[in-house]
């Protein structure tokens, strides 16, 4: 699965970790802790040498370096087992606005917005979805949930640019929901550690863009007998993956 960019990594501290420890961040991780926007009295999540994972509060953050406090173990690793994918039909009236949000709360790390025939697809449209607050939005979703990485927004791309990235093509498995798909069950079992999901927009994918997924690996399937939403059926297979 390709490499996220380095401010999207985890806040790691090179030695092990526990309550009550300070810990002091300089280079790499205070520029990951400034990329989150996280102030002085503000908590957030990193991870120690053993990858094992806290939360911790900010004390101080001066130019070059930053101060924290650790307060908190996981119990559980924030970050899921399967590294997920999401590959999402541009829909109208702002909705990628929310599922953004609610992809990084389901542990996506990536998300790939498409152009797609029946999707938001000119530049005229596109100017209307304020492209520039997906990142951001994700952000916010990552410190509300306390997970440890920033998943990665690209641009939007059209279809059969996007089936080159290496994040479909490595993928362990590569899911298509499609009303024209098998009745086939997502399970994180069959990922091999790693997986795609994509989604289409209102009205579904064409005939040709079936053709497309298919011809490049993608395996179609249907959630079931009911006809999803664009956002609801990218929120019900993230929940697969994540807690199925």
């Amino acid at each position: 699965m390709a490499a996220l960019p380095d401010l999207h990594l985890p806040i790691s501290i090179s030695s092990p970790l526990d309550i009550g420890l300070s810990v002091s961040m300089d280079g790499v991780n205070l520029a990951r802790l400034r990329f989150r926007e996280v102030r002085g009295g503000e908590s957030f999540t990193l991870a120690d040498a053993a990858g094992r994972y806290f939360r911790a509060r900010l004390i101080s953050c001066e130019a070059g370096n930053a101060e924290a406090t650790v307060f908190e173990a996981f119990s559980q690793p924030p970050e899921p087992e399967v590294t997920v994918t999401l590959f999402q039909a541009v829909p109208a009236r702002e909705r990628m606005l929310w599922i953004v949000q609610k992809a990084v709360e389901l542990g996506a790390v990536r998300i790939v917005p498409l152009l797609t025939a029946r999707s938001l697809n000119t530049k005229e449209e596109l100017s209307r979805e304020k492209i520039h607050r997906w990142l951001p939005a994700a952000v916010r979703a990552v410190r509300q949930c306390r997970r440890a990485v920033v998943p990665e927004i690209l641009p939007p791309l059209p279809l059969p640019n996007a089936l080159r990235l290496s994040c479909w093509q490595e993928a362990g498995a590569g899911w298509v929901l499609s009303e024209t798909g098998e009745d086939v069950s997502i399970r994180p079992g069959d990922c091999r550690g790693s997986a795609a999901l994509a989604v289409g927009p209102e009205g579904g994918w064409t005939e040709e863009e079936e053709d497309i997924w298919r011809m490049g690996g993608g395996r179609l399937i249907r959630l079931g007998e009911r006809v999803l939403r664009t956002e609801t059926a990218a929120i019900a297979g993230l929940a697969l993956l994540a807690y199925g």
